[in-house]
């Protein structure tokens, strides 16, 4: 399989939006368009390709801010955990909360599970529900890499104290099923830099003892 990732920053809150690039079909998909719909749009094309789906981690707005926006331009399927489609229309999207802001209520077209794995643009992303930072968190595994959202960043984890959050349940997902994974994986997180798991095994202080 060929393909390239791209880091994007969208959004009030410059999520990291990843943008996977599948160089030989020229489909992308975008993972938490947390806004710039249009930027988001542009980046696909200079590279080549046709955005043709949205992956979605959890339900939190700033993760979901560029979603109605790319479905009103693109007419692209929003695929999210059923949990996700559960909550996030919703006060635990957080746009009202942390931002003042009435969210446009969005449709998720395919729902799916802890386990599955979904073709989408050709590419076989492994999902895992994480949940801990909201209830609805989810990872994504595709080959060596894995998108972790906000349950896992660089030297941190995702915070507990928003709605659907709980911090036993957060590490033991990062326990039971993020470490269970080969330590050389590359994460790709919601905010900050990218970092492998055996790095954070090693160096993450929420993570003593693992």
């Amino acid at each position: 399989m060929s393909y390239r990732i791209k880091q994007l920053n969208t959004g009030a809150l410059a999520v990291n939006t990843w943008l996977v690039i599948n160089t030989e079909e020229k489909k992308a998909v975008v993972i938490d368009p947390g806004g710039d719909a249009d930027y988001i749009l542009r980046i696909a094309k200079e590279s080549g390709a046709t955005l043709t789906a949205i992956l979605l981690t959890h339900c939190h707005f700033d993760h979901i801010g560029g979603v109605c926006e790319l479905v009103r331009i693109a007419d692209i399927p929003v695929y999210a955990h059923i949990e996700t489609a559960r909550l996030i229309n919703t006060n635990a999207n957080l746009a009202e909360m942390m931002f003042g802001l009435e969210a446009l209520p969005i449709t998720v077209n395919h729902t799916f599970m802890d386990g599955e794995t979904l073709d989408i643009a050709g590419f076989p992303f492994q999902v895992i529900h994480t949940p801990g930072h909201s209830a609805d968190s989810c990872c994504f595994l595709l080959e060596n890499f894995l998108f972790t959202g906000d349950t896992l960043f660089f030297r941190s984890v995702g915070r507990v104290d928003l709605p659907t959050g709980n911090a036993a349940t957060l590490l033991a997902s990062l326990r039971e099923k993020v470490f269970t994974l080969p330590e050389e994986l590359v994460c790709y997180p919601g905010h900050g830099e990218k970092t492998t798991l055996r790095s954070e095994k090693k160096n993450n202080p929420y993570l003593a003892g693992f």
